[in-house]
């Protein structure tokens, strides 16, 4: 298999997650990002709510088949602002045109408590931005 480049125009936003049990990915998403942003803040943390819904989902899911219980699910987030804003519920003079929709990540930050934040290096979360071509046989 061999891949061409230029599938995507540079500068193309993109964002991802991937959530592991056990060491294991049992989650992923890689794609371009849908809602135009004005800051890096902006974009960061819309794609850090995504992630967050992902995470409720799947820690709402494992505790339906007793799979697992957890209390909390730990979202590793690359940008500092945006991790401030997660936990942090007063209104931000930066953030006040962002869409309440992605507040949804500071809710359950602050009021569900059912996702922590943490910080992560900046050289992990870049695997999901490399711009890769189309496959071709």
């Amino acid at each position: 298999m061999q891949t061409t480049p230029g599938a995507w125009k540079q500068g193309d936003p993109r964002q991802g997650y991937v959530f592991t049990v056990a060491g294991a990915p049992v989650s992923w998403a890689s794609r371009r990002q849908e809602a135009v942003a004005t800051a890096t803040l902006d974009t960061e943390y819309m794609a850090a709510a995504d992630a967050a819904k992902e995470a409720v989902w799947l820690r709402r899911f494992t505790a339906d088949l007793r799979l697992l219980h957890q209390p909390s699910v730990t979202l590793f987030i690359d940008n500092n602002s945006a991790l401030r804003l997660s936990k942090n519920p007063e209104n931000h003079k930066r953030a006040k045109h962002i869409d309440v929709r992605h507040h949804f990540l500071r809710e359950h930050v602050v009021q569900v408590k059912d996702i922590k934040t943490e910080r992560v290096d900046t050289i992990i979360a870049l695997i999901f931005s490399p711009r890769l071509g189309k496959a071709t046989v």
